[in-house]
């Protein structure tokens, strides 16, 4: 082998180690990652009027009633599989659980059969996930009734999956139109996988 050769497969050697590293980091045995937010509107506000006002459920008085969105999104480089539940999968909130008002995707999964399958627990604050797919770039969002404001106060774990609680609601419906114009334009997908990429790149984000 000549010298020129030597040299040839050493750059091609050094070459090839990032080159393998990305493309192991980008498409090989990765965990998934979802994140998980919530945000409380009060329904009544404080004050003379509203004392007079009241909501209640079942014919009972709501107290301190507050409409509360609670969005779960997939936003690592791969599905999230149902055997990556060991059960159902918990979030724990504060404030009382009186009913959801409506569940939305935008995963192809009808949310009235979603409504169907979540149930809740005896204490009424810990919202209960059965096991089931979570594709990639999957958004769900709940809405529901709560006396009191509500916030995470725990989750449960799943296989091989980082779960992060974030601040960041309000973009969670954004995300979602977004995702819906990119995959009905040619190449859409090419564009939307590469600014995942992108936005879940290690170090960018101070909430991973």
């Amino acid at each position: 082998m000549t010298w020129l050769q030597e040299n040839w497969l050493g750059i091609l050697g050094v070459i090839g180690i990032p080159v393998s590293i990305f493309f192991t980091w980008r498409w090989g045995t990765r965990r998934a990652k979802l994140q998980i937010a919530i945000e409380s509107t009060r329904l009544l506000a404080q004050g003379e009027v509203t004392e007079k006002l009241e909501v209640s459920y079942d014919g009972k008085r709501v107290e301190n009633p507050y409409l509360t969105t609670l969005w779960i999104k997939n936003v690592g480089p791969r599905d999230v599989p149902s055997n990556a539940f060991e059960d159902d999968f918990r979030v724990k909130i504060s404030g009382r659980f009186f009913e959801f008002f409506d569940i939305e995707t935008n995963n192809g999964i009808n949310p009235a059969v979603m409504s169907d399958s979540i149930t809740l627990s005896s204490d009424s604050s810990v919202i209960l996930i059965p096991p089931r797919l979570i594709p990639k770039g999957t958004v769900w969002v709940f809405k529901f009734l709560t006396s009191g404001e509500s916030k995470i106060l725990g989750r449960g774990e799943l296989q091989d999956t980082d779960i992060h609680v974030v601040n960041i609601p309000n973009t969670a419906l954004f995300d979602k139109a977004i995702d819906a114009s990119l995959a009905a334009i040619p190449g859409g997908r090419i564009v939307r996988d590469f600014w995942l990429m992108i936005d879940n790149w290690p170090g960018r984000r101070s909430d991973r």
